[in-house]
């Protein structure tokens, strides 16, 4: 397969000889590799070439906070990009892999003619991941072009970075520290005496790497970073993230887990990923910074659950340690007249408060139909993967809840923020404004202010006021600014592409 590979040098020159003819600007961002987003002077800063792929505007970046400097929320502590991705099999067809922008169109995605596996925006795209392409697609071509598991997949991958690249080239954090792929822990001892984990597609990767394939512990230590450290890999589509796969960001592995988090990812074109604070340190030290692994607002035991089986840790957090800590996240609406209290409770335990309001107790009656209904709720969720992603389903249990559960309850908010979106989505403005104004007031309790969903939570409430001739638009709309201009930020592109539009089209109708 290598004497093959070399044998092609000549079509590769010549391929290099038709890219650097090709405009360098219009069509796609510039590969990754070749551009350093690290600079940190000026203080705003454009990388030549790094263009936007559906506006062809150039990227403007901020500078990365050092050690020992001042953090505001919104200071982006550590920018990192892919060190290696996988794109999901249902997104062959809308993700460019070479610069990483979403299409939806009708073939705004070509796929490599010989694997029919890789798919490029456009044929600038598919000369520029050329050298990085070329082995995958002879391995592919010579495995009869079958589909690979995703997983699978993005270890092969991995393994063959490392055997091109080896395992120590460094990624920059700051001015003053990197991380290396060697750096990462492997838990290697974990996986090897955990049998639910299996052969960790092992079989898979030799099948499509053959005599490229490394030992077995070799590749279980390459497997364990993998699965520990990497990322949903989000893309832009249409203002909404899109987790269209799974990336490995070294620089961005070195924050720890708190379900309280104090930094959030934001995520930019072309892959790039920053992790931003969410607070305000008169001298910023990384190691007091920490991301959330999963959904802070998940039930305790859930998120004890998956903290344990995919990182192979117990936290130990104020949130964890404390299960009366969950009455926050599940309460009854007092069912006294006029009242509207909400009556928290264990869930863990059925152990129930008396009303926040009213001080009165619910009878049985009213406990027993909330636990009907929460089990009802938790069968459907789970039937759906965890997860209520379709409007119609979101709409029928936000109907079985809203009399019996009070709005702050985490379930209800989680229903009607599904059906909020998918009303939004199809722009059906009433629909939305009903299940947004339920699901805001528990994304306000259950939230931090910059963790990335009471921003965005409000520009839609905004958007559905302003299209229902509510008069709400405005005051929400400047609430909404208060927090988008810090987080994500100004320069950011969901920023400039999607919430300025609509704050100006707000204001505008004001004045």
């Amino acid at each position: 397969l290598l004497q093959e590979i070399q044998a092609q040098n000549s079509e590769y020159r010549r391929s290099q000889r038709q890219l650097r003819k090709l405009k360098t600007v219009g069509c796609a961002a510039r590969t990754l590799r070749n551009i350093d987003v690290y600079s940190v002077k000026p203080r705003i800063c454009k990388i030549a070439g790094m263009v936007n792929q559906t506006s062809g505007e150039e990227i403007t970046w901020t500078e990365v906070a050092e050690e020992g400097e001042s953090v505001q929320p919104g200071s982006v502590l550590v920018r990192a990009r892919p060190f290696v991705f996988a794109i999901q099999p249902q997104f062959k067809n809308k993700v460019c892999e070479n610069c990483l922008s979403f299409h939806d169109e009708w073939k705004g995605i070509q796929l490599c003619n010989r694997c029919e596996v890789i798919g490029y925006c456009s044929e600038q795209c598919r000369l520029e991941h050329l050298p990085i392409h070329r082995v995958e697609c002879e391995l592919c071509v010579l495995r009869g072009r079958k589909s690979w598991p995703h997983r699978a997949w993005f270890v092969a991958r991995a393994v063959l970075k490392c055997d091109t690249e080896g395992t120590l080239e460094r990624e920059p954090i700051n001015n003053h520290s990197s991380r290396a792929f060697q750096d990462l822990m492997d838990h290697y001892d974990d996986i090897t005496n955990d049998p639910s984990v299996g052969e960790c597609w092992y079989q898979e990767v030799s099948s499509l790497l053959g005599s490229m394939m490394p030992d077995k512990e070799a590749y279980l230590r390459i497997y364990g970073r993998l699965a520990v450290n990497s990322f949903a890999l989000r893309v832009d589509n249409r203002g909404e993230e899109e987790n269209v796969g799974t990336a490995l960001y070294r620089a961005a592995s070195i924050f720890d887990h708190n379900c309280t988090p104090n930094a959030t990812t934001v995520f930019s074109p072309g892959g790039i990923l920053e992790i931003k604070s969410m607070v305000s340190s008169p001298s910023m030290n990384l190691s007091d910074f920490f991301i959330s692994y999963l959904d802070e607002a998940e039930p305790r035991l859930n998120r004890l659950a998956k903290l344990s089986k995919t990182w192979y840790f117990t936290c130990c957090c104020s949130r964890c340690s404390d299960p009366e800590s969950e009455k926050e996240k599940h309460a009854a609406l007092c069912q006294e007249a006029c009242c509207g209290g909400e009556v928290h409770l264990n869930i863990e335990t059925w152990d129930w408060d008396a009303c926040s309001s009213c001080s009165k107790h619910l009878d049985s009656t009213a406990k027993d139909k909330y636990k009907e209904i929460y089990e009802i709720v938790r069968l459907v969720v789970d039937e759906n993967g965890g997860e209520c992603n379709f409007t119609d389903v979101a709409e029928f249990l936000v109907k079985q809840m809203e009399k019996v559960f009070h709005p702050l309850d985490f379930e209800l908010m989680q229903a009607a923020m599904s059906a909020a979106q998918g009303h939004y989505s199809d722009k059906c403005w009433k629909k939305a404004l009903y299940y947004q104004d339920i699901a805001i007031i528990g994304i306000r309790r259950h939230y931090g202010l910059y963790s990335g969903y009471v921003g965005p939570a409000l520009q839609r409430l905004a958007e559905c006021c302003h299209q229902t001739g509510d008069e709400r638009a405005c005051k929400t709309v400047q609430e909404c600014n208060a927090i988008l201009t810090k987080l994500p930020g100004k320069t950011s592109y969901s920023f400039t592409k999607y919430y300025l539009p609509i704050y100006n089209m707000i204001c505008e109708k004001k004045s």
